[in-house]
């Protein structure tokens, strides 16, 4: 029974990939902990290879954005975990597969809303904001904003994303 099943997924790879990045963001979310324990055991460098491997899956993109969303979030108190995994992102380069991965799903409300998540908490950290401003965050922001104007969850983190963005001088000048 189990191999039919399997042999019914078309590309389980994917399915497993899409599944355990949400298991991940499910978990640090709000656990600074699991954010470290993951940060410090190449969780980011995994959500890089995930979005690059499988930029056409929607699903893998919402959850890889999802799972970037709460390794990269600042707490009150500044964790240095978060420091740390915001750095290993900008490291990797991961902010122009995250401009890339939100271009290619343009029509997905929620990786548009975990896309502006990571964002706001990617562009807290002044390294990233200036990748992100330079890889074309601003312009991707700007373009959430004016396609879900319905959504207002996703309104609400586009406009947060572009408060952070907009921290930077040269950020600042794009939106304008």
């Amino acid at each position: 029974e189990l191999g039919k099943m399997v042999k019914g997924i078309e590309n389980i790879e994917e399915v497993t990939t899409a599944t355990c990045l949400r298991n991940m963001a499910r978990m640090c979310e709000g656990n600074p902990v699991m954010q470290e324990d993951f940060g410090d055991n190449g969780a980011c460098k995994e959500v890089m290879e995930a979005l690059s491997t499988f930029l056409n899956s929607r699903h893998v993109a919402e959850n890889a954005l999802r799972a970037v969303c709460y390794l990269s979030r600042f707490g009150q108190d500044k964790s240095t975990a978060n420091e740390n995994n915001n750095r290993t992102f900008g490291q990797i380069k991961l902010p122009h597969m995250l401009v890339k991965t939100m271009q290619f799903h343009e029509d997905s409300d929620k990786v548009s809303l975990y896309g502006c998540k990571a964002i706001m908490n990617l562009a807290s950290f002044e390294t990233n904001n200036d990748m992100l401003g330079d890889a074309g965050a601003c312009e991707v922001v700007v373009s959430v904003l004016t396609k879900f104007t319905s959504k207002g969850i996703v309104l609400k983190q586009g406009l947060w994303a572009m408060i952070n963005l907009a921290l930077d001088k040269k950020n600042n000048a794009r939106f304008t």
